[in-house]
C-alpha cells in the first residue's frame, strides 16, 4: 500500500481502500471556496451599501456591515464549509470541483459534529498563516490529517474508490430500486434448502449491510455487497449468480429467509 492510500476494516471484516486527497488538490480546493467565500462577503456588503443609501441608514448600516466583515473569517471557516458539507455528504464547493470528499476515519458519512469540529479548528490551522500548522500536520499524519481531521475523525479522500477485484461483482442500476417481493419460486426452493449451509456470522453480515446500506457511499457499498455476496455464493453450491444479477437481492433474500426459518 502507498503513502497516498489508507485501508479501513469495516465491521465485516472487509478491507475498503481509499485514495487520500494530496496536498496540491486540497490547495485547489480551498483556493475556490475562498474565492467563493469572497465574491459572498462583497455582495453582502454591497446589498448593505445600497440598502443604506436607499434607507438614508448608512450609519447604522455601516456599523452592521462593519460587524458583518469583522466576522467573515469565522463564517468563512465554519458556517459555510459546515453547511456546504452537511448538504452535499461532505464536500464544499471547492472539494467537489476538486473531486475529493471528507468522510470519517471509520468510512462512514460526515457528521454534523464532526464537521462543525474540523471547520471551528480550521483557524488554528491557519497559524501562522496559509495553513502553516495544517500543512505540518498532513505531512506528519499517515492519513494526512490536518489538526481539525485529526479532532473530529475524519479525513479527506479522492472520490473514485480504486478499482474493485475483478471477481467483485458488480451492481446494476437495479442497486436502488425497491426489493422485489418474492423470489422466483425455483430460486427461493434452493436457497431455502441452502440456508443451513450458511453460518450466523455470514448471516449477521449480511443483514448489517442490508441495514446500513443507505449510510454508505454509492462505491463502498457496491463493494461490501458483492464481496460479501461472493462469499455466500461460495457456500451454497446450488443456488448461482446469474440467480441474482444484482448481488443485494441476495443478501436481503437470505436475511429474511433466516429470519422466518422454523427453529
Amino acid at each position: 500500500m502507498s503513502d497516498d492510500q489508507v485501508t479501513i476494516e469495516t465491521p465485516e471484516h472487509i478491507e475498503v481502500h481509499y485514495e487520500l486527497a494530496g496536498i496540491g488538490s486540497r490547495a485547489l480546493a480551498g483556493l475556490f471556496d475562498f474565492m467563493l467565500q469572497a465574491i459572498i462577503t462583497v455582495l453582502i456588503v454591497m446589498a448593505l451599501v445600497w440598502l443604506g443609501a436607499v434607507l438614508k441608514l448608512q450609519d447604522f448600516l455601516g456599523v452592521v456591515g462593519a460587524i458583518i466583515i469583522g466576522s467573515t473569517g469565522f463564517l468563512a471557516f465554519t458556517v459555510y464549509y459546515v453547511i456546504a458539507e452537511m448538504l452535499t455528504g461532505g464536500q464544499s464547493p471547492g472539494k467537489r470541483m476538486a473531486g475529493l470528499r471528507v468522510v470519517g476515519i471509520d468510512g462512514r458519512p460526515l457528521t454534523f459534529l464532526q464537521s462543525a469540529l474540523r471547520n471551528i479548528i480550521r483557524a488554528v490551522d491557519m497559524i501562522p498563516f496559509f495553513y502553516t500548522v495544517g500543512l505540518i500536520a498532513v505531512f506528519a499524519s499517515r492519513r494526512a490529517q490536518r489538526l481539525g481531521d485529526m479532532v473530529a475523525g475524519t479525513m479527506v479522500v479522492k472520490e473514485r474508490l480504486h478499482d474493485l477485484p475483478e471477481q467483485t461483482p458488480t451492481l446494476d442500476v437495479e442497486l436502488a430500486m425497491p426489493a422485489p417481493l418474492a423470489l422466483a419460486p425455483e430460486v427461493d426452493a434452493r436457497l431455502r434448502t441452502s440456508l443451513h449451509l450458511l453460518t450466523a456470522a455470514d448471516v449477521a453480515a449480511a443483514e448489517r449491510i442490508v441495514e446500513r446500506r443507505h449510510e454508505l457511499q454509492p462505491a463502498v457499498r457496491q463493494q461490501l455487497v458483492g464481496q460479501i455476496a461472493e462469499t455466500l455464493l461460495a457456500k451454497m453450491p446450488q443456488v448461482a449468480a446469474a440467480d441474482f444479477p444484482n448481488p443485494e437481492r441476495l443478501l436481503e433474500a437470505v436475511a429474511r429467509l433466516w429470519r422466518d426459518r422454523p427453529l
